[in-house]
């Protein structure tokens, strides 16, 4: 039927995309039904708000290893798990500042 896929394949893809709750997998799913379809990776960015390449990227990943999931892993943590926990106690203890606990706060309240 397309480039990467047949009748009962995308089938199974678009039943996928339907049921995925992950925004950044659907759009990747369409991305590459899409590009089954013979869209160009310009019209898939387009319809998506992404770039070309980021397009590229993902249909390259999804050809070489039927990668859909993004795999960001997130930031290191910075802080010590000392520092950590301080942090947090600091954090949760202290009130945040309204227009009825702080004179700074009412100044700009009042403007």
């Amino acid at each position: 039927m397309g480039l990467l896929f047949d009748v009962q394949r995308r089938e199974e893809w678009i039943l996928r995309h339907r049921g995925e709750r992950d925004r950044r997998v659907a759009d990747r799913i369409k991305a590459v039904l899409w590009y089954d379809e013979g869209h160009t990776m310009v019209e898939i960015a387009y319809r998506l708000f992404l770039s070309d390449q980021g397009v590229r990227d993902q249909i390259n990943d999804f050809i070489k290893s039927e990668k859909i999931k993004p795999e960001n892993g997130g930031s290191v943590a910075q802080l010590s798990g000392e520092n950590a926990d301080k942090f947090w106690r600091i954090w949760t203890i202290t009130p945040t500042p309204t227009c009825a606990t702080s004179a700074p706060m009412r100044a700009r309240c009042s403007m």
